[in-house]
């Protein structure tokens, strides 16, 4: 019983000890500009844009996966009405 106890003591404690290493570990935070350019439409149901994204920063930029979202007011959706 005494094993036991002292084996799920040793868990808690690793589990702990793993928690306090993931707030000790500290991210970098570049800075960077966003732009969408070289806007058209072809037709009624395309949008054609280029994204062009600078970094600003000394930081270096390194990006492994992009998603984002384009705002547009709703009003200028069939024809404006």
């Amino acid at each position: 019983m005494r094993n036991q106890a002292s084996i799920i003591c040793c868990k808690a404690m690793l589990v702990i000890a793993i928690f306090f290493c993931c707030f000790s570990v500290k991210a970098q935070n570049p800075t960077y500009e966003l732009h969408i350019t070289n806007e058209t439409q072809p037709n009624d149901s395309t949008y054609q844009f280029d994204v062009y994204l600078l970094r600003t920063g000394a930081t270096p930029f390194e990006l492994a996966s992009f998603q984002f979202g384009i705002g547009y007011d709703t009003s200028i959706t069939n024809g404006g009405k």
